[in-house]
C-alpha cells in the first residue's frame, strides 16, 4: 500500500491541525502561519498553505469561503455556518436536525446526503453596536 503525502506525519501538520482545533474561529492561513511561528520560527507560509491542502485531501479539515479569504474549520460534525457582515465573525450553529432535512428531502423529492447553510447577518455584538439595525 502506497502512502500519500497527506498520510506521511509530520510535526508542522500535526502542529497545524492542533491550532485549527484548538478555535472556533475558523481562522485563515495568516492567522495559522502566526500561531505555529510561536513553536516553529521557521515554518513558512509554503509549508502552511501546502498543510493545509494536504489535512483537507485527508478530510482532517475543511475549508469556507468568507467574502476575500479561505478559512478552515476543523469541526467535522455537520453543522451550519453564521456570518457577521459587520465584522466577519464566523460563528458554527446547528440549523437544520434530522427532522427538517428530511422534510426538505421530502418537500424537494430529491435524497440528498449533503448540504451548506449559510446564515448571515450581524452577530450579537456588532447588534448590540450597531444603532442603524
Amino acid at each position: 500500500m502506497k502512502i500519500t503525502k497527506a498520510q506521511r506525519f509530520s510535526k508542522q501538520r500535526a502542529l497545524i491541525l492542533e491550532i485549527i482545533k484548538n478555535t472556533d474561529s475558523h481562522p485563515n492561513a495568516d492567522w495559522i502561519y502566526n500561531q505555529a511561528k510561536d513553536d516553529m520560527p521557521n515554518i513558512s507560509l509554503g509549508t502552511i498553505y501546502r498543510n493545509l491542502s494536504q489535512l483537507e485531501e485527508s478530510n482532517q479539515i475543511t475549508s469556507l469561503h468568507d467574502q476575500t479569504q479561505l478559512r478552515y474549520d476543523a469541526n467535522l460534525a455537520p453543522h451550519d455556518h453564521f456570518y457577521c457582515r459587520n465584522c466577519g465573525h464566523i460563528i458554527d450553529l446547528l440549523a437544520l436536525n434530522q427532522e427538517t432535512r428530511e422534510l426538505i428531502s421530502q418537500h424537494v423529492h430529491l435524497d440528498f446526503d449533503s448540504y451548506s447553510l449559510e446564515l448571515k447577518g450581524l452577530c450579537e455584538n456588532c447588534k448590540d453596536n450597531d444603532t442603524d439595525f
